[in-house]
């Protein structure tokens, strides 16, 4: 609530509506000229930043790839031992002469996520992604560190830290998914799942979806409606993953 009085979209709708409201009583002024012009901004910025309508559009795309059912590790096995992929997040910061990594939220949901299935059905589990700028490490070897000191034995650990986007975290990744005789399962943000794996079909891998950090929410305060950072940040994510399919798909990356 306290975050409708920081400037943000909701100071500027206000601004853009009364702006409207002045063009369009003036009409013969250079401002009364605009007066479009700032009606569609208006709309833009409220249907962009407007909570209720961001968490709509998140609860669309997580909704389209549920998590698969697994039930212990007899039931993940199947001709092989199963492997668990995790898709990093985080980002690096450079440091006097070095580079450190930090994950990020989405980077430790799905270290827990991937934590948790790894621990349900056994196997191994391949951290991928993140390199830093020297090449030095990676926020797949952060996650592995901590995977490490959760009990995870140094063999069940796989480390692919060269990968920079998601087609290369599958890409780079390829030849052991495909020669792997278990059930392999995707971790990775719900919302980011769609295009994880249409480039997982571009490749032709079989993988088995294992979405977490679920963004959408059940809203139940009126102040949702109105335009605020929170619902900025929220479509500004879900414009990232529909912007990055459409530019997947393009380059054929994704299918």
């Amino acid at each position: 609530m306290f975050e409708l009085l920081l400037p943000g979209p909701l100071h500027l709708f206000v601004v853009l509506v009364l702006l409207c409201v002045a063009a369009f009583r003036r009409r013969e002024t250079r401002l009364g000229r605009a007066r479009w012009l700032l009606a569609a901004a208006a709309v833009a910025t409220y249907l962009s930043s407007t909570t209720v309508i961001a968490n709509a559009i998140v609860r669309r795309l997580e909704r389209a790839h549920p998590a698969v059912a697994v039930v212990g590790k007899a039931a993940a096995g199947g001709e092989g031992d199963p492997l668990v992929v995790v898709l990093s997040s985080g980002t690096s910061l450079k440091r006097g002469d070095g580079w450190e990594v930090r994950l990020d939220a989405a980077g430790w949901e799905r270290l827990h996520a991937g934590l948790t299935l790894w621990r349900e059905v056994g196997g191994r589990i391949l951290f991928a992604g993140g390199p830093t700028p020297d090449g030095k490490s990676s926020e797949a070897a952060v996650m592995a560190q901590v995977a490490a000191a959760s009990g995870v034995p140094a063999s069940a650990i796989t480390v692919e830290g060269q990968s920079r986007n998601t087609y290369e975290n599958l890409a780079f990744s390829r030849e052991l998914l495909a020669r792997q005789r278990g059930r392999v399962f995707l971790v990775t943000s719900a919302q980011h799942m769609t295009r994880a794996l249409a480039v997982a079909n571009r490749l032709e891998l079989r993988v088995e979806e294992h979405p977490c950090d679920h963004r959408a929410i059940e809203l139940r305060h009126w102040y949702a409606w109105l335009p605020d950072n929170g619902g900025a940040s929220l479509f500004g994510d879900v414009l990232h993953e529909l912007a990055g399919l459409v530019w997947y798909r393009a380059k054929g990356w994704a299918r």
